[in-house]
């Protein structure tokens, strides 16, 4: 059978529709979901090895050009564009942990919340080893504490710790986690991260602002008010003749320092509200106060 048969697309099938068709096959002959059951396993791997030629422009133009039987028999022999299929995906496996970090320019985009977004393949001829990317969106309390995710990829399932402290934006690097070449070198696995931000916070670096209102009488005679933290409201201390724009830092209310033992602070910006409604006496008392600062 044709690779396109195999898919259930026609030839000329677009790239949608193909990624939509081998989704739909990868999920029904999955062996996590069929353990035990060789000819779905089987059938699995037919399916995993049609989509790899047919995902990529370049292959599958080589494949349309050649005929399945002589783009079999260039595979078997290890030529062309031939190679493996995917037995690689089972070096995957336990609990990776990172060891590179690599800022990577701007977030990956598209993301459902806390969700994986499928992975993709990238790198050398298909005989060699293979890098693995996967996105994946996470919380700013998980950035504070440090979260463990299940990466899906065909085949099996990777638990990877993201570590405290990670930044939007950011691509991390498992070594050893990706697909298996003849030479037996392996590829790693690429996370990039986004961060899901708190409205009640701005992120700098390590550390957070938020913003508050406080009514003017408070910031002329100091008082009490509540600001939101990472763990929960606390009250603050506000000092007499406050300012709009003044700060008050908290010390390790922000984030992790990746890497290091270190936390960021929390700043508390003061927003000084002006009363929209004066009772008389009010107004009064300000006309009082302003000619007596003239």
């Amino acid at each position: 059978r044709s690779y396109y048969e195999v898919l259930g697309v026609e030839r000329g099938a677009s790239a949608g529709e193909i990624k939509k068709a081998y989704y739909a096959l990868a999920k029904k002959y999955h062996p996590d979901t069929n353990k035990g059951d060789e000819e779905t396993e089987k059938r699995f791997q037919e399916v995993q090895k049609a989509y790899e030629v047919l995902r990529d422009a370049k292959t599958r133009s080589a494949y349309d050009q050649v005929g399945h039987a002589n783009y079999e028999s260039m595979e078997n022999g290890g030529g062309g564009a031939g190679g493996g299929g995917f037995s690689g995906f089972q070096d995957f496996g336990g609990r990776g942990g990172f060891q590179g970090f690599y800022q990577s320019g701007g977030g990956a985009g598209g993301f459902d919340p806390f969700e994986e977004v499928l992975q993709d393949f990238f790198g050398g001829g298909r005989g060699g080893a293979r890098d693995i990317q996967a996105n994946v969106q996470i919380t700013l309390d998980d950035v504070r504490r440090g979260v463990s995710r299940e990466i899906n990829i065909p085949e099996t399932v990777t638990n990877v710790d993201i570590p405290k402290g990670v930044e939007d934006g950011q691509r991390l690097r498992v070594a050893g986690e990706g697909i298996r070449g003849v030479g037996g070198r392996v590829g790693s696995l690429y996370i990039n991260v986004q961060v899901r931000m708190d409205p009640r916070f701005r992120r700098v670096g390590s550390d957070l602002v938020t913003s508050i209102d406080i009514p003017f009488p408070t910031a002329a005679l100091g008082g009490t008010v509540k600001a939101p933290t990472m763990d929960g409201e606390v009250e603050v201390k506000v000092r007499k003749a406050t300012q709009h724009g003044d700060q008050l830092r908290l010390r390790g209310r922000g984030l992790p320092v990746l890497g290091t033992a270190l936390v960021g602070d929390l700043f508390v910006r003061f927003s000084v509200s002006t009363p929209a409604n004066l009772s008389p006496r009010q107004e009064e008392l300000l006309k009082e106060f302003a000619e007596e600062e003239t």
